[in-house]
């Protein structure tokens, strides 16, 4: 027995094993709803973090313990199409079919499809990469230079 009179194993709550008293969604009903609900919410480009009816990490959870009811090709196709929304009004903002804040866009499209500024390198790829070890009036003096031949 434990400190509280009551014995058996115990879960990782600390509840006794097979306790669902901490489940909020008990049938198969209520999980359904949950799932249909995570697709929804993920098929319109939101996070998983902003998911209302519960933590994602209880929604993961749920995923875990009920593989036949939370298809996780299902959760994946969601989560496509999502970002399939977000990347289509990106390219109808910069097409200028639609009006947005380029800031706004910019930060939306780091932060929800991975988005990363690319550098752009010219020159012969195979050849060394020279770096040039200049004062700051050499490096002033050669923008200057670079500045006039434009």
């Amino acid at each position: 027995m434990n400190k509280k009179g009551f014995g058996g194993k115990k879960g990782r709550s600390g509840a006794p094993k097979g306790n669902t008293n901490n489940t909020k969604y008990k049938t198969p009903e209520e999980r359904r709803a949950l799932f249909d609900a995570a697709v929804a919410h993920l098929e319109q480009g939101l996070d998983k973090q902003s998911f209302e009816p519960c933590a994602w990490a209880t929604f993961e959870r749920y995923c875990a313990e009920y593989p036949e009811e939370f298809d996780a090709d299902r959760i994946a196709q969601a989560v496509r199409k999502g970002r399939q929304i977000i990347e289509k009004m990106l390219m109808s903002a910069a097409l200028g079919k639609t009006k947005g804040n380029p800031a706004t866009l910019i930060f939306l499209a780091k932060n929800k499809i991975g988005y990363r500024d690319r550098v752009q390198v010219m020159g012969d790829p195979d050849a060394p990469l020279a770096v040039a070890d200049l004062t700051a009036e050499q490096a002033a003096e050669a923008y200057r230079n670079m500045m006039k031949g434009l």
